[in-house]
């Protein structure tokens, strides 16, 4: 009995032996396995980030290059704020400015902006400035990334131009005002240091590596995307994302994971000593059944039955007893874990009304730009498998800063509620966007589509009606032009179609001698 005991505490100790190394390679391993997926993850994010940046420069490439060439030629004289939370007001100061210079003239139709006097061109660029750093603070917010910001890299002399920064700094010796161009000094970005963002600039291609830091903004991965214009590499798009803030959870998570590993390879190696001990076996056996009844039932009383088996100090009776507590315990966690799963359904609907509500515009409760993109991924996924049958409806208000110069913003709204239920009472088929602050469109489907310029038709009359009507007050007698394109086998994404129906748009707003303030 002694040697069958000691040899049961060998194999006991030699069994404990290999189950810890067993949990901390399984700790060990699972920490750098997950710690490279969310690695991975954030990288293919920021990646992402990059490309969507990419495509909203892409998108304004005109006015960007217009930008480009006169911020080097005139940020010395730009003179941005340094507090600013939007770029509305500096672009209405422009069209102010513009309308007083240029009377019954338009914007970017009749005046180009290489036809503005010094005096113009200098508040259109601080507007340009304030939108491009407002677009890149946006998307740093939004995707939770820590840094984002458009560079010039100059092999030449080792400096390196901001052209955009999401991060501000006042302007040195000008108190309350945005340092425009700032410029680093060779010694901030040297080679060896920076030797991702300089190899990108010179080969002008996505590596497939990325810029590591330890700076003031933490552990950071940096990635560099080169920003092209007519085949003309005109800077890098970078972005910055934090990797260490997840590391403490992953650890926390992997040593839990062990935790449970360890407590099952202990109770099956328990179960296998009993199994040894023949003069046990009754107890193991009722042991073993009140675990199985448990397990079918789920009933917790079931840990009293094991709680009497526990007569002595023998492993039988330990087990019992553990099993017991443990029983209680399992039961304690799964009232816990039916808790937390309801309080997750629960906030998970809080998170789907949440997103739902994010897709509407909060004036006329249709749907805004963030569900028109949403709508666009779906039709441009169909182009390719033919399955696209649309049009694009393009309308705009007319007179609204007129309206709300005159009789207040509260008018303005008014203004644009009505002319949203002209549009969805017209094209009842049709999912209506409000994608700006006074535009809309319309992805035309069904009926609307296969009647369309009926329907096209029916809005033009509804508004001339309106227009008609003195019994209105001015800013109930809307008016807006409207512009329609239907999808072709020519067109490769709903930004095709739109730009023609877009194009619709301003013919009829010209022909109605409506003036657009952009």
């Amino acid at each position: 009995m002694r040697k069958k005991d000691k040899m049961i505490t060998r194999f006991t100790a030699l069994f404990v032996f290999f189950s810890v190394v067993l949990i901390v390679l399984f700790a060990c391993v699972e920490y750098q396995n997950e710690t490279k997926t969310y690695n991975n993850m954030k990288l293919q994010q920021i990646r992402n980030v990059n490309n969507y940046l990419e495509s909203i420069i892409r998108h304004d490439k005109e006015d960007y290059i217009k930008y480009i060439k006169y911020l080097d030629q005139y940020h010395d004289k730009m003179e941005v704020p340094y507090e600013f939370s939007e770029y509305d007001t500096a672009l209405n100061e422009f069209n102010l400015a513009f309308d007083k210079a240029f009377p019954d003239k338009l914007f970017g139709v009749d005046v180009l902006i290489d036809d503005l006097p010094e005096d113009l061109l200098l508040m259109y660029l601080v507007y340009d400035y304030e939108y491009w750093t407002i677009i890149f603070q946006d998307a740093r917010d939004e995707f939770g990334l820590v840094y984002a910001y458009l560079i010039k890299p100059d092999s030449s002399d080792g400096t390196v131009t901001y052209i955009v920064d999401a991060v501000r700094d006042e302007k040195p010796g000008e108190p309350g005002m945005f340092d425009v161009y700032a410029v680093d000094a060779p010694e901030d970005n040297p080679f060896d240091e920076v030797r991702v963002m300089w190899e990108t600039w010179e080969k002008g291609v996505q590596l497939d590596e990325f810029q590591e830091w330890d700076n003031q903004y933490g552990h950071n991965y940096t990635c560099y995307t080169p920003l092209y214009m007519d085949e003309d590499l005109v800077g890098l798009i970078c972005t910055e994302v934090e990797v260490d803030s997840i590391n403490s959870e992953i650890l926390v998570r992997s040593v839990r994971h062990a935790s449970i590993l360890g407590l099952l390879i202990i109770l099956s190696f328990m179960i296998m000593l009993l199994y040894v001990e023949r003069r046990y076996l009754k107890r193991l056996s009722l042991l073993t059944e009140g675990v199985k009844e448990y397990s079918n039932n789920k009933d917790v009383s079931v840990a009293e039955k094991i709680k009497k088996l526990a007569i002595d100090h023998t492993e039988v009776g330990e087990l019992a007893a553990e099993t017991s507590d443990m029983i209680i315990e399992l039961d304690n966690h799964m009232k816990s874990l039916t808790d937390t799963n309801r309080e997750l359904d629960e906030s998970k609907k809080r998170e789907a009304d949440a997103k739902n509500l994010a897709m509407k515009d909060t004036l006329t409760g249709i749907r805004n730009k963030a569900a028109y993109d949403e709508v666009c991924k779906k039709l441009d996924s169909d182009i390719p498998e033919g399955f696209a049958e649309f049009g694009v409806g393009m309308v705009d208000l007319n007179y609204l800063k007129r309206i709300n110069d005159s009789y207040g913003h509260d008018k303005g709204n008014v203004a644009l509620v009505k002319l949203s239920g002209i549009i969805c009472n017209i094209f009842k088929h049709s999912p209506v966007f409000r994608v700006g602050g006074d535009e809309f469109i319309i992805i035309l489907m069904g009926e609307d589509f296969d009647h369309l310029e009926e329907r096209e038709e029916q809005f033009k009359n509804t508004i001339s009606e309106i227009q008609k009507d003195t019994e209105l007050e001015e800013w109930e007698r809307v008016s807006a032009a409207i512009g329609v394109s239907k999808f072709t086998q020519n067109d490769k994404t709903v930004d095709d179609v739109f730009k023609r129906a877009d194009e619709a748009m301003y013919k009829e707003k010209t022909r109605m001698k409506a003036v657009r303030i952009s």
